[in-house]
């Protein structure tokens, strides 16, 4: 009779706290796989106004590129390199917050393997979204510091780059020119990644989107030449500089 009793007070204790995770953590939660871009665009901005212009702006103001060189390294490998360690860190940066919602989803779970299993299916559309903005904000934001060595310029610059093309665009469509500000919001970093976000996961962007009427493959498509063409002006920047 003990047993029974303390096995059912587990039971209880088990259905109520897999409640209130289901509660915290379940779809109609804020907190979610596809919301996570929304909640940390910002700080992903930041750190990319902060930390850019240490990898490229710094070389150049202190004179180390000719030491570089100098040496068997193309021009090509060095701004290569420094790129894919940037984005390698804005991967980490995003994953890591996803990794902690995935465990609190999976652990909190009354029935944990099925939990696990159940969310599998989003993990390609976190990695592929984690993947196009570390390339996307990575690319322009160490582009910006190729071309303005001093840092305060840098980071003006990102952060210029990464809000007002948003702006301009929102300003544009509230005019009533709907059909320009749709198209004219690729221009903006941020919003493409809105887009791609929504593409990946499957979900409606929000009303207050100005760019509900643009096809899905637009997104992409503008995230693609943003990323090929920052790296290419990147790369063409220290082919051409003199050291």
């Amino acid at each position: 009779m003990r047993s029974t009793g303390v096995e059912r007070n587990c039971w209880i204790r088990k259905r109520r706290f897999g409640g209130e995770a289901s509660e915290i953590l379940g779809e109609n939660s804020p907190i979610r796989y596809d919301t996570m871009w929304a909640s940390i665009s910002a700080f992903v901005t930041l750190f990319c106004a902060a930390q850019a212009p240490e990898l490229f702006g710094r070389d150049q103001r202190h004179g180390i590129l000719s030491l570089y060189f100098a040496r068997a390294l193309r021009r090509s490998d060095y701004t290569l390199a420094r790129m894919l360690g940037f984005v390698a860190a804005l991967v980490i940066l995003q994953l890591l917050p996803q990794l902690v919602l995935f465990l609190g989803r999976v652990l909190l779970s009354a029935d944990i393997v099925q939990a696990f299993r159940d969310d599998l299916s989003s993990i390609p559309p976190i990695l592929g979204q984690a993947l196009l903005v570390a390339l996307l904000f990575g690319g322009i934001s160490m582009t910006i510091s190729a071309y303005t060595p001093r840092r305060a310029y840098a980071v003006a610059g990102i952060v210029a780059v990464f809000v007002i093309p948003g702006l301009i665009a929102s300003v544009v469509s509230s005019l009533g020119s709907s059909a320009i500000g749709d198209w004219l919001v690729l221009i903006s970093p941020s919003s493409i990644l809105d887009g791609t976000n929504a593409v990946l996961f499957g979900t409606p962007l929000d009303s207050d989107f100005p760019f509900l009427q643009l096809p899905d493959f637009a997104y992409l498509v503008a995230a693609a030449v943003g990323i090929v063409g920052s790296i290419a002006i990147c790369i063409r920047r220290f082919q051409r500089i003199s050291v």
